[in-house]
């Protein structure tokens, strides 16, 4: 049953306060108060003798509260509002031998610049004067600021005003080392939800007021267990919730207990219950820089991490401090079971294990791994050394400006909404790029040292050859060491010197038809001759024509940094031996029938070929294969009839372009936190194109001698080799090295930027 309550509300006094509540302790002058006192007290014996002797008489309460006010102008000052109030209840108990209870609110008007009035309540028991310490409420009423808000756009074009109000239960006037403290912060609680507000964007009220929640209940200054109340929008639309620390994760700052019996070597990195979704950006300038960025991923792979994706491989000239080598710009996304403190602390750990040392602000630097998005979270936190806290900003508050975060973010995450502006990434990109502000980006390929040292390898980087894709068409000359090779055996070791950029060495014909070759003798056939080719002195990248994991381990023990799978993977044991090795590999589309499945019913062999291969890659993706390592080859001459293959080369841009099929793509934007991104089909979007055209038996049938000796078909080779390059292929497989070399140089003066 609902207690009687005598009630004296908003009597208006003035008081001399203190000013440690503004955390200066310089005003005491008389300040406007607006006192409130409650009295739990049962009226049923007043109400039957109709007499006041049975009653608290509210006048007196009044008076009491009045004169505890005058009392204090000629003496000392209040501290503060608590000590007001306790004083209060102090006074009514003694004016009212028979009140038990007793409860007073005291508001100070205009105690904050934003703020209609700031209100402290507190609650006087008659047999325990030391239980109104923990049972303290504070007030922040109708704090307003402006802010944007909204989830239509014309919603999100101006400032709205929004109108915050607050109850905070406190769960003890004492600091962590047990200390009274006589006032509470209101300045510092109330700064810090501005500042919050001040820079947030959010599109819906509910996250802005959980964001409030979490910025307040994190103050330093402000030991709480509970959080905002209301949340309103010019007396309309209203949120109300209630948070405590426990709903964010926040540890409390409570006094000192009794010694903890948790074992000195609990991790310090906090591991949460579930898993968060996190962007990072990648980048280094110095040394082998590929290598830098791969071997901090396998290291952070080790630390509560698991890369669900990365971007491709960017080079840009250095920004801010130019004069300094290129970078090489990735991003990745993430799942960690860490916070985003632990994490920052992890990223940093990572890259001085990778070897980078203080330097100058925006110098050079061996690895650079930044926080760019954290689930959808809006944090601002400054550092503190001595509490191993790092500086955290996220989203990153330079992200928008930086087309080397943009772009490979967008290679992941095109529709992730940026927290603050409500906008995508793929928009602010295009933002970016129209507006003249962004660089040159050239998309990198790294083929790591030879020898390398796996598995060692990610221990020692070393220089290797990168390569700048969009600039020229690269030429990868073949090196078949098998009894039908299409190649002059005798004249191999002289296709560098032609100017080849790739050697591919490959001991096990892939032509229909061609018996199988065992295991001993590819590995016989290939691993010598790459061995013999560096022993030559041929410094160029090598790759290993193979489909078995363990002929491409060998091959690159022997001195090979490629792999060209034409089974794009799908060898039990390929992915794993590719992603243990970190080099390139060109993933080939092909069936188990290379010369018998040819049909592509219903849709056609261009979206066909997409299809099948675009499986194979998600397949890589998941076994942690960068983006940035892969090579996309549409399998000239495998599984396609003449038409098809004529096809893929007159529209090789398709094979490439971004899908234009809006129902087999994730639809519109969506969340960090929102899976359905790690879904889109659209994995061949960008990819680098090899195309091995080179004296296909097409091509006799093209130019009608379907029987002449395949070293007659190398005009019509040239041929198609132009036209892939027309359609923008960035690297050729050929047999005639020099020819193809001439050619592509015309090619590339005709078509390429």
């Amino acid at each position: 049953m609902d207690r009687d309550w005598i009630v004296v509300n908003e009597l208006s006094v003035q008081a001399p306060l203190g000013a440690s509540h503004w955390s200066n302790g310089k005003e005491h002058l008389p300040q406007p108060l607006h006192v409130t006192v409650s009295v739990p007290f049962s009226i049923a014996q007043a109400a039957s003798s109709d007499s006041l002797l049975h009653s608290v008489n509210y006048s007196d309460l009044a008076k009491s509260i009045e004169g505890l006010a005058s009392s204090q102008r000629v003496q000392n000052s209040f501290p503060s509002l608590e000590s007001f109030a306790m004083e209060a209840c102090e006074a009514c108990l003694h004016k009212f031998p028979v009140v038990q209870e007793v409860k007073v609110r005291v508001e100070k008007l205009r105690a904050h610049l934003h703020a209609k009035g700031v209100a402290v309540e507190v609650t006087h028991l008659r047999q325990s004067p030391s239980t109104p310490r923990s049972w303290n409420h504070f007030y922040v009423r109708d704090l307003e600021l402006s802010t944007i808000i909204g989830v239509r756009p014309w919603e999100r074009l101006e400032k709205q005003v929004v109108r915050v109000n607050m109850e905070l239960n406190v769960c003890s006037l004492h600091n962590s080392s047990g200390s009274f403290v006589d006032s509470f912060d209101y300045k510092g609680l109330v700064d810090s939800v501005i500042k919050f507000i001040s820079a947030s964007s959010y599109k819906m009220m509910e996250s802005l007021v959980s964001g409030i929640a979490h910025s307040a209940l994190s103050c330093p200054s402000a030991y709480l267990e509970g959080g905002p109340s209301a949340m309103m929008f010019a007396s309309s639309g209203e949120v109300r919730i209630t948070r405590t620390p426990q709903d964010f994760s926040i540890e409390i700052d409570r006094p000192r207990q009794q010694p903890s019996n948790i074992p000195d070597d609990t991790p310090a990195v906090p591991i949460l219950e579930h898993t968060h979704i996190v962007a990072l950006a990648l980048g280094s300038n110095l040394n082998d820089r590929v290598s830098n960025i791969e071997k901090a991923l396998v290291t952070l792979e080790r630390d509560s991490v698991r890369v669900l994706n990365t971007s491709f491989m960017y080079e840009s000239n250095a920004m801010y401090v130019e004069d300094q080598p290129k970078f090489a710009n990735a991003a990745c996304l993430i799942e960690t079971t860490l916070d985003p403190q632990g994490l920052l602390r992890t990223l940093k750990q990572v890259e001085t294990s990778v070897g980078r040392t203080p330097t100058f602000r925006h110098g050079p630097r061996v690895v650079d791994l930044d926080i760019v998005l954290y689930d959808d979270l809006v944090i601002s936190e400054s550092g503190d050394d001595s509490l191993g806290k790092g500086e955290l900003i996220v989203p990153h508050a330079r992200m928008l400006e930086r087309e080397f975060v943009l772009r490979p973010l967008a290679d992941i995450i095109p529709n992730v909404i940026h927290p603050l502006t409500g906008k995508s990434i793929k928009w602010h990109l295009n933002v970016l790029a129209s507006s003249g502000s962004s660089s040159s980006l050239w998309k990198l390929i790294s083929f790591p040292s030879s020898p390398p040292v796996w598995p060692e390898r990610i221990a020692k980087p070393q220089d290797g050859t990168c390569w700048s894709f969009g600039k020229r068409t690269y030429i990868m000359a073949t090196l078949n060491v098998t009894p039908d090779s299409f190649s002059d055996g005798g004249l191999h070791l002289t296709t560098s010197k032609a100017g080849a950029d790739i050697i591919d060495v490959g001991g096990y014909s892939t032509r229909p038809g061609a018996p199988d070759v065992p295991l001993e003798e590819e590995l016989h056939r290939v691993v010598p001759v790459i061995q013999a080719l560096r022993d030559a002195g041929i410094s160029c990248p090598i790759s290993v024509d193979t489909f078995r994991p363990e002929v491409a381990r060998q091959a690159v023990l022997a001195g090979a940094n490629c792999v060209n799978d034409v089974r794009s993977l799908r060898e039990e044991g390929m992915r794993a031996a590719v992603k243990d090795l970190g080099v390139p590999v060109v993933m080939m589309h092909s069936r188990t029938d290379a010369g018998k499945q040819t049909s592509y019913a219903p849709h056609g062999v261009m979206t066909g070929v997409r299809d099948e291969l675009g499986a194979e890659i998600k397949k890589a993706f998941h076994h942690g294969i960068r983006r940035w390592n892969i090579v996309v080859d549409p399998g000239i001459g495998f599984s396609k009839t003449l038409d098809g293959n004529l096809e893929l080369i007159r529209n090789l841009k398709k094979f490439t372009e971004h899908d234009t099929d809006l129902s087999r793509l994730a639809h519109g934007p969506t969340c960090l936190s929102n899976s359905v991104e790690l879904q889109i089909p659209d994995v061949l979007a960008s990819m680098p194109v090899l195309v091995g055209t080179s004296r296909k038996s097409y091509l006799g049938a093209v130019i009608e001698r379907p029987r002449a000796p395949p070293s007659e078909r190398d005009a019509a080779t040239l041929a198609a080799c132009t036209a892939a390059i027309q359609q923008g292929c960035d690297i050729l497989r050929v047999h005639d090295v020099g020819s193809a070399k001439d050619a592509s140089r015309v090619a590339d003066a005709l078509w390429r930027t």
